[in-house]
């Protein structure tokens, strides 16, 4: 077989994590009387487009606090949080995100799958160690990995293809063995692609890629199963 290393992402690759934020911003809105200054609609407008720009400009560095972020929206909404009540609401932020987070259907299944063929299974993801840890293991998944990547132990963005070189000469893989599975252009597709791995793009509705040059997956999938295929060197859906 040509690949031994499956390298995953997390967030919208394996679980619903954007899907599930309406439903957490809904009740951080309904338990804090002082964002009642707008609607709970414009609050998940307004805090939406704070948690984009806030990862959009630190590129998966985010950290658990994500102050940035809050603090963003209170000068928006034009309040005052006390330190008490602004780490109320970034604990609570997390206690519901892990309340809602789910498997995409397969996840399980093909993790399991790759297990049986001896894959070496490695997480990449964003963020910080304690908060992706925290949501492996909810969704049940923490001993299907043999290693965990996060973008605050490795000192790399995301979509830099550092992250990536580290992995691969830590783990001593070398990148025609590896594949990598995202459903990120910017942070999964291209930086993996920039240092020779195989990338393999998953479809979220929300989910968007370019079809040239380096923004281009090597292949694209509609759910997780649709990988095993893949790694079998069976058509699979290749990108033009």
């Amino acid at each position: 077989m040509k690949y031994t290393t499956v390298i995953f992402d997390l967030d919208d690759t394996l679980c619903n994590t954007s899907e599930s934020k309406a439903k957490v911003f809904s009740q951080i809105y309904r338990d804090n009387s002082k964002l009642h200054v707008v609607s709970e609609e414009e609050f998940t407008v307004l805090i939406t487009k704070e948690r984009q720009r806030y990862l959009d400009r630190v590129g998966g560095m985010q950290t658990f606090a994500r102050i940035e972020m809050w603090l963003g929206l209170v000068s928006k909404l034009k309040i005052n949080l006390s330190v008490r009540e602004l780490k109320t609401i970034i604990d609570d932020y997390w206690k519901y995100t892990l309340q809602e987070i789910q498997l995409f259907p397969d996840t399980l299944e093909t993790l399991d799958e790759l297990m049986t063929m001896d894959m070496v299974t490695v997480l990449v993801t964003g963020g910080d160690f304690y908060t992706k840890a925290s949501k492996l293991i909810k969704l049940g998944i923490d001993n299907h990995f043999k290693y965990v990547f996060t973008a605050d132990l490795i000192r790399q963005p995301k979509n830099d293809p550092a992250i990536y070189r580290y992995v691969l000469n830590y783990i001593n893989v070398q990148a025609p063995r590896a594949i990598m599975v995202g459903n990120d252009p910017e942070q999964d597709i291209i930086p993996a692609n920039q240092i020779g791995i195989t990338t393999v793009q998953i479809f979220a509705d929300d989910a968007g890629t370019s079809e040239q040059g380096d923004s281009s997956p090597s292949f694209k999938i509609n759910n997780l199963h649709e990988l095993i295929p893949v790694l079998e060197g069976q058509t699979g859906d290749r990108a033009k």
